[in-house]
């Protein structure tokens, strides 16, 4: 008697367990188009290999630092638990909102219902110029931690150009490309799936973007831009692939975004060291 009630409540609670993984499957949104932590860590990582040997020594082992956590700051943030702690990194002067730092679509620059080539690169000019000066402060007086955290938190900006669903409006890239029926739940922006590990830059050498910060900020932001219309084009090959199971056009197309950002935080990070050691 006790094995028969065992076994049915052993079979209630595999069908109440089987119901709930269907309920889950058919109420929560498929989200794949956002970088997520691993794509930041990948794109950070091929940046910092890129870097000369003294710069990466100088960093020690807050490199990996950078590259595993202080890319992620700006995400962080976001969770109630590291808000207090990260406020100097994300509450800095002129900059409003921290949906500032990933180019949200209420902050997004460009006229994308119209001139698509009309940016708004204040944001930029401020944040560029912020952390540039402060990561080059912090070096010249050996505060490499808090210089790794600043240039850790301008690397997830950066990136945040190079991502897709940073830089189109998310709304209507949806309507134009509504999901098969397979993935009615399909959300354009969330956690993409994981689609990078074979992005690897290694024949490209870094250059110092200006003598001053203010002239690497103006070199900076048209790269910027020229990034942004970049990570457009590959919106709709990813969607696409992605509704045909055509995970090698999606993976590409991701790829093909992420290599400017990885080139231009390379050159970013090179800047900051060369003028805080005037080299």
């Amino acid at each position: 008697m006790k094995l028969s009630i065992s076994l049915k409540m052993g079979s209630k609670i595999y069908f109440l367990f089987c119901l709930f993984l269907l309920l889950f499957f058919f109420t929560t949104p498929i989200e794949l188009f956002g970088w997520g932590s691993q794509n930041h860590r990948i794109i950070s990582r091929q940046a910092y290999n890129l870097l000369p040997g003294w710069e990466t020594d100088l960093l020690s082992v807050y490199g990996d630092s950078i590259v595993y956590t202080y890319c992620l700051y700006p995400d962080m943030y976001r969770r109630k638990e590291f808000r207090e702690a990260l406020k100097p990194y994300i509450e800095i002067p002129y900059i409003k909102t921290d949906a500032t730092f990933h180019h949200a679509d209420e902050v997004l620059s460009g006229d994308i219902m119209g001139n698509i080539l009309t940016f708004d690169n204040v944001p930029d000019f401020f944040i560029l110029t912020y952390f540039m000066e402060k990561s080059i402060e912090l070096l010249k007086v050996n505060e490499i931690q808090e210089a790794a955290r600043h240039m850790g938190t301008l690397a997830h900006y950066i990136e945040d150009y190079a991502c897709p669903v940073h830089a189109v409006n998310n709304a209507l890239l949806a309507q134009l490309l509504p999901p098969p029926l397979k993935l009615k739940r399909f959300s354009v922006h969330g956690v993409e799936r994981p689609g990078m590990e074979n992005l690897i830059i290694s024949n490209y050498s870094v250059k110092k973007l200006g003598e001053t910060p203010f002239e690497a900020v103006n070199n900076i932001i048209p790269r910027l831009n020229e990034m942004q219309l970049n990570s457009r084009a590959q919106a709709v090959p990813i969607i696409i692939g992605t509704y045909e199971d055509d995970f090698n056009k999606s993976d590409n197309a991701r790829n093909n975004s992420a290599e400017p950002a990885v080139k231009l935080l390379a050159d970013i990070w090179n800047t900051i060291f060369c003028l805080a050691f005037n080299k």
